[in-house]
């Protein structure tokens, strides 16, 4: 689940499932950063969300229906784009780990994530075949609508 769209409810369960030491130090500075996605103008935001990530119960059935929610909300903002990665899709470039492309002053960037940190990309060629990754992984999801519906779909499960 991208940090830039958890609740702190479901940022909170993970830290802590993730023995954090300081806990709410980091949901709070996990949220400050999704202002990024308020300011004018808005951060564009591409997601490919993979069905498995809807499907684990983080913190509770609570907890999970209003992430999901959020998700929702956040699907139908005009510069986020969500899309899931269906179960059905199978093995997909997108199981190797998570990863964003950051468009920055000088060009473009890829953070791979990691526990404790992760690696920046900076090297153009490396950054390409990331960028190339997010093609690949992008032809086997959901179209958006189909990705809302079928978060609701989870999120009505929890009730």
């Amino acid at each position: 689940m991208p940090a830039l769209l958890q609740t702190p409810a479901y940022a909170r369960a993970l830290l802590t499932a993730g023995r954090e030491k300081e806990i709410e130090t980091a949901v709070k500075d996990r949220l400050k950063r999704q202002s990024i996605l308020e300011r004018e103008p808005p951060t564009e935001l591409w997601v490919l969300l993979a069905e498995t990530t809807l499907e684990v119960t983080v913190g509770g059935e609570q907890v999970m229906r209003e992430q999901l929610a959020r998700l929702v909300t956040m699907s139908t903002f005009p510069h986020v784009t969500l899309r899931v990665v269906p179960n059905s899709a199978g093995a997909n470039p997108g199981l190797d780990g998570s990863f964003k492309i950051i468009k920055v002053k000088e060009g473009e960037v890829a953070f791979v994530e990691a526990p404790n940190g992760g690696r920046l990309v900076a090297e153009v060629a490396e950054v390409e075949t990331f960028k190339l990754r997010f093609d690949r992984i992008g032809a086997v999801v959901l179209p958006v609508d189909s990705s809302r519906t079928l978060i609701k779909q989870y999120m009505e499960a929890m009730t």
